[in-house]
């Protein structure tokens, strides 16, 4: 089976870069973000729009985020 490995924060565009700083918190997000990196066109607005969705609207971000994993563990996509 083929394996990606993460792009270092200079290889990235800015940004992807910035995206990247903004979600180094989370070892998780920031490895996947790095992963999929190595299309930075198509992954730079769809993780844009992403973080957007969680940083905004009327529900907490924290509440989003306990959704978010309650829906990955029903489908079996939680470690």
């Amino acid at each position: 089976m083929a394996r990606l490995k993460t792009i270092d924060d200079d290889q990235m565009n800015p940004q992807m870069a910035a995206l990247a700083k903004k979600v180094k918190y989370d070892p998780g997000y920031h490895r996947g973000l790095k992963i999929f990196a190595h299309s930075q066109e198509f992954v730079a607005p769809v993780w844009s729009a992403y973080i957007e969705l969680f940083d905004g609207g009327l529900l907490d971000s924290r509440l989003k985020e306990l959704v978010r994993i309650k829906i990955a563990q029903n489908n079996d996509c939680f470690m």
